[in-house]
């Protein structure tokens, strides 16, 4: 499954790795990989990617780093950008080949997005062209803040439009303001979205990215997300 956002920053690193060591504490074979990583520190050729860290350790770190992070770039952009500058292309061909030789060796793999779903990847191919090709069930992650309404139902709109299947959608509330846009924003969206909502991502106790803390991450994830319902429509999807 891809779990592709809205936009960047919305929490799709904690959403896999919810979803991944959920599916995995249910017996479920399951690993997270995030096939292009911007923004990582360190020098070229020996970037380290945060993100993918993360969703190594929320895989029970079964897979070496480097099957987790395909492509790790140091600049904060575009991958397209970002591998511009680094001088290094991204060959979605090899990343799609990747992907699915893990479908072969498990249960469920959770591909994590960079940015959001319109990214360009390359200066030809936007993300979620390269999720069409997959052919893989995509959920889409959102923020519940000022704006949140347009950015999922163009994003919805764009997924159905290359005829991706949509598992569903759910919001990550990280904290901060909480007032009526933030409040009303599920309401709206599944007044025009036909595809499932499938919850509100609470604030995590104790998470930190950066660090490898995942504090309370499954107790404060199951207060929120329908985490079994979302599992369910995954197997049935790509069934």
């Amino acid at each position: 499954m891809f779990v592709g956002g809205t936009d960047t920053g919305v929490g799709k690193t904690v959403v896999s790795a919810a979803i991944t060591a959920m599916a995995r504490r249910d017996g479920v074979d399951a690993v997270a990989v995030k096939p292009v990583e911007t923004g990582c520190p360190g020098r070229p050729g020996k970037r380290r990617p945060i993100d993918g860290r993360f969703l190594r350790l929320a895989g029970g770190s079964v897979l070496p780093e480097a099957s987790v992070s395909l492509v790790t770039l140091g600049p904060p952009a575009a991958p397209s950008v970002a591998a511009r500058v680094e001088k290094r292309p991204i060959r979605l061909l090899s990343l799609k080949k990747s992907v699915q030789e893990l479908g072969t060796r498990h249960d469920l793999v959770v591909v994590e997005g960079a940015g959001g779903l319109l990214v360009p990847m390359t200066s030809r191919t936007l993300q979620i062209d390269f999720v069409a090709s997959l052919g893989c069930p995509l959920l889409i992650v959102g923020r519940t803040a000022l704006g949140a309404v347009n950015e999922m139902l163009l994003s919805l709109e764009a997924a159905r439009a290359r005829k991706i299947p949509i598992v569903g959608w759910l919001l990550n509330r990280s904290g901060g303001r909480f007032g009526l846009a933030e409040r009303t924003a599920a309401s709206e969206i599944a007044r025009f979205a036909d595809e499932p909502f499938l919850g509100i991502l609470p604030p995590i106790r104790g998470l930190s990215v950066e660090r490898g803390e995942f504090g309370s991450l499954a107790d404060d994830a199951a207060r929120g997300v329908k985490w079994r319902t979302l599992l369910k429509r995954i197997e049935e999807m790509d069934g």
